[in-house]
Order: structure tokens, then C-alpha cells, then sequence
């Protein structure tokens, strides 16, 4: 496998990208401008407006994150981190599981004294034996097993379930206190010594203010085997640096969720905020977020931290992941339990995804009505400046997040060939792919569907 890129460099996004594409976009768009009006113009108008929050909160994260680097730390700290990695230990994951515990074995001395492992899986998973032989020799090293007749208060599932046995199995064995950090990982979510400087500085530093942090995830492309995939996690770098920082870093209150991975938070914190949320398919992760906001309002901060995931293997890997997300973010914002001001925004999020429908389907449209197929003009001048700030916005949503994922892969020349790549699939394939996982989310959530399915990493 390549060797990740390591050590500090700049991760702030550059801007000068989204006037580029509006000056090219705004002429393609007189060619298709009508001076007429019709429903889908009204439609569209309506949830281009609508999108306009998510587009303003984004740019002001950019704008706050764009000198981050990351960390280059080097001292010690004494407190103990417990690098905790939920799994569901099937053999199509333990490879790439394999390389997060190989990641944290060589990075993790780097700036701490105490620290250890704990992998928690469950009492039935398919390569249980086989990580408890694998493991049973080294000291820095836990399997935590999930007994199979374990039931929290609520009825939780899942991931959710396994992380509230392990801290409450953390506190049985008097690991729980303010000196003890955990530091989730997901079992294909590897570090470098980076990652692990940002968690020693942050504790160190900041750790009596905000007992909270949030990192950076991306996902090198020698980790992704299909293509289309690749190109679509290249949003997820800049979610990071836009949004999530935003509400995690500025407003210090993670309202938009946050991730299950590359989250450090205090021990006695996450115990007394829990992962208790429930017997419906509720992501357990934005239910910690929005819990925590709601306990401790004010006490969560970014961390220059970045890890290294596998995006899904196949494009069928993917709908499920989006499906997943949609169902389970539903399902919080709607019953979640939690103090509605608190949910309001991903109510309004969950909303905006199923408004992409009409607002990703104009480029095709608008392509198929010059190719003559049809006659239908979907833009008029009331909407004309809107849908290209909007299209150019994304487009740099896009293609910042492939920078990113490019240079952690090792490539850190600019290629106008790859970004053109995936422009055109941003458009005509990556759009629909989100809408599709969007809709049988939202199928499922009708349903009340209590699934978790977890996807494959071969890597």
C-alpha cells in the first residue's frame, strides 16, 4: 500500500475558484434563459432561496478555517487517550481494521505516555477469535465484547449500543475520569503521527475549555478501488472545514452532527452525555452532537487532526451509506429527544437534501433542451445569477475536497483533466447517486425501517 502523505501543511480552502466558475457559467446560461415562467422555474427559484443558509454557513467556515494546518506538536502530555475503535469484526473488514490498529501503534508514542486500544465488537462478530488471538500479547491492546443479551435503558442499536456498553465497561474498570480522553476511530479510518500531535496539543491546550474536538476526514485514493466513489467523498474534506467547522468551531455547539470518527472527547463527558438514543435507526453519532450541544453548550472545538478512510467499494456500497445516513438523520431530527431548537437544523438539512431533486436535475435539463429532445426553459432573469452562484458554489464544494484527498494520496500537482472529471460527474452521475441514496432514506424512514447495514472495506 503507498505511504500516506504525513507531517504539517496547509488545509485552509482557497475561494478564487467559485468567481472562475460563475463567469464561465453565467454565459452558458443566456443560452438557456426564457423570458417566460413556468411551475418548475417557481420550484426552483424556491429551493435555490432555500439552499441559500447552507451555502452563507459554509463560506463563513471556509472563510474562518482558511489558515488551518495541521498540527506539528511536539511535546507530551501525561493524561491517557484510549484510542476506541467500534467494529463490526466481519472478515470484509478486517484488513482495513488491521491497518487503523498498525496506524495507531506507530503514531500514537509519538506524543503520549499513556494510551491504549480498545476495540469493541460483538459477542457473535465473525472474526472475533481470530482478533482476540491476534491481539491477546499486546498490553496497549483491548477487545471489548458486547455480550449479546446487553440492553441499554432505551433500546439502543448498533454502534450506538456497542459505545454505550464500552464507557460504561470504561467505568466499571475505572477508566472514566477527566485525565482519561477517548478518541473515536472508525475500523476503516487509519492516522499518522498528525493526527495524534493534534490530539496531544488539543488536550493539552485547550482540553479544560472545550471538552470536545472534531477533526478532518479524508479519503486517499489508493484507499478507494472504484472510481465513481473516489470522486464522490471529495466532498467530505471541505464538509469539514465549511460547516462542521462552523457550528463546531465558531458557534462551539455541534448542531449540524458530527462525525463517529476523528472525535476526541473527555471520558466523563461522554459518559454523562451517553449514546443511549433509542430503539429506532438514529445516528449515533449526530445524537451525541446534538446531546452534548444541548448538556454543554459552548464546549466543543476543531482540532487539526486528519485521518485517512476508504470511501465505499462499490457505487451499490455507496446508496447504501447515503440510505443509511438519510434514515438515521431522519429519524433524530423527528425523534430524537431532544430539545427541538436543538434539531432545528438538521430538520431544515434533511429538507434541503430532498429539495435536491429539482435542483440537481437543471444542468440535465437544460442539456436535453439544447440537444433538442425537449423544450422546456428551466431558467428565467430572476433566476438566472442564482442557479449559477449556486452551481459554482457546489463545483468548488467539489473540487476543494479533491485537492485535499489528492495531496494525502501523494499528488500535489493541479490537473485540470481530473477536476473537469469530476465536474462532469458532479453533474450527471454523483447528483443523481446522492438523490437516489436520499430518496430510499427517506423510503425507509416511512417504513420505520430499524436496519443498520454496515458496508464493506476490503482495504
Amino acid at each position: 500500500m503507498q505511504n500516506l502523505r504525513q507531517g504539517a501543511f496547509e488545509m485552509g480552502l482557497t475561494f478564487w475558484q467559485i468567481p472562475v466558475i460563475l463567469v464561465l457559467l453565467i454565459p452558458a446560461g443566456f443560452t438557456f434563459i426564457s423570458d417566460s415562467s413556468s411551475p418548475i422555474t417557481y420550484a426552483i427559484e424556491i429551493l435555490w432561496i432555500m439552499g441559500m443558509p447552507i451555502i452563507a454557513i459554509a463560506l463563513a467556515g471556509a472563510f474562518k478555517s482558511r489558515n488551518v494546518r495541521l498540527s506539528d506538536f511536539s511535546g507530551h502530555i501525561d493524561e491517557t487517550v484510549i484510542f476506541q475503535i467500534a467494529s463490526i469484526a466481519r472478515w470484509d473488514v478486517v484488513n482495513a481494521l488491521e491497518r487503523v490498529v498498525n496506524s495507531i501503534l506507530s503514531s500514537a508514542p509519538r506524543n503520549l505516555r499513556s494510551w491504549l486500544i480498545n476495540i469493541v465488537i460483538e459477542e457473535n462478530s465473525e472474526a472475533r477469535s481470530y482478533l482476540e488471538k491476534k491481539y491477546a500479547g499486546n498490553e496497549r491492546i483491548r477487545i471489548t465484547v458486547v455480550p449479546r443479551e446487553y440492553r441499554t435503558k432505551k433500546g439502543a442499536l448498533a454502534k450506538s449500543r456497542a459505545n454505550q456498553y464500552a464507557i460504561e465497561n470504561l467505568r466499571a474498570q475505572g477508566l472514566v475520569s477527566k485525565n482519561i480522553w477517548i478518541y473515536h476511530l472508525d475500523d476503516d479510518t487509519s492516522i499518522g503521527p498528525e493526527s495524534v500531535a493534534a490530539v496531544a496539543e488539543h488536550i493539552m491546550r485547550y482540553g479544560d475549555r472545550y471538552y470536545l474536538a472534531q477533526g478532518i476526514l479524508s479519503f486517499p485514493h489508493f484507499l478507494t478501488r472504484n472510481f465513481i466513489t473516489k470522486y464522490a467523498d471529495s466532498m467530505r474534506p471541505t464538509d469539514d472545514l465549511t460547516r462542521f467547522y462552523f457550528f463546531t468551531n465558531v458557534l462551539k455547539m455541534p448542531l449540524i452532527g458530527l462525525h463517529g470518527e476523528n472525535m476526541l472527547v473527555r471520558s466523563d463527558i461522554e459518559e454523562s452525555v451517553g449514546w443511549d438514543n433509542g430503539n429506532r435507526a438514529i445516528a449515533d453519532d449526530s445524537f451525541f452532537a446534538l446531546n452534548f450541544a444541548y448538556l454543554y453548550p459552548g464546549r466543543s472545538a476543531f482540532m487539526p487532526a486528519i485521518t485517512y478512510g476508504s470511501s465505499p467499494a462499490t457505487v451499490r456500497d455507496m446508496l447504501k451509506q447515503r440510505k443509511r445516513w438519510f434514515l438515521n438523520v431522519s429519524n433524530l431530527s423527528f425523534y430524537g429527544g431532544i430539545p427541538v431548537k436543538y434539531r432545528a437544523f438538521m430538520i431544515y438539512s434533511i429538507i434541503f437534501w430532498m429539495g435536491m431533486v429539482v435542483q440537481n436535475i437543471v444542468p440535465v435539463l437544460m442539456i436535453l433542451h439544447m440537444m433538442g429532445i425537449i423544450d422546456m426553459a428551466v431558467i428565467n432573469p430572476e433566476v438566472l445569477f442564482l442557479w449559477a452562484f449556486t452551481l459554482s458554489f457546489w463545483i468548488w464544494f467539489y473540487i476543494s475536497g479533491l485537492r485535499i484527498n489528492r495531496e494525502v494520496s501523494g499528488v500535489y500537482r493541479e490537473n485540470i483533466i481530473d477536476y473537469a472529471i469530476l465536474v462532469f460527474l458532479y453533474i450527471f452521475v454523483i447528483s443523481p447517486l446522492e438523490i437516489i441514496g436520499g430518496i430510499l432514506g427517506f423510503i425507509g424512514f416511512l417504513r420505520n425501517e430499524r436496519s443498520f447495514e454496515v458496508i464493506s472495506k476490503p482495504i
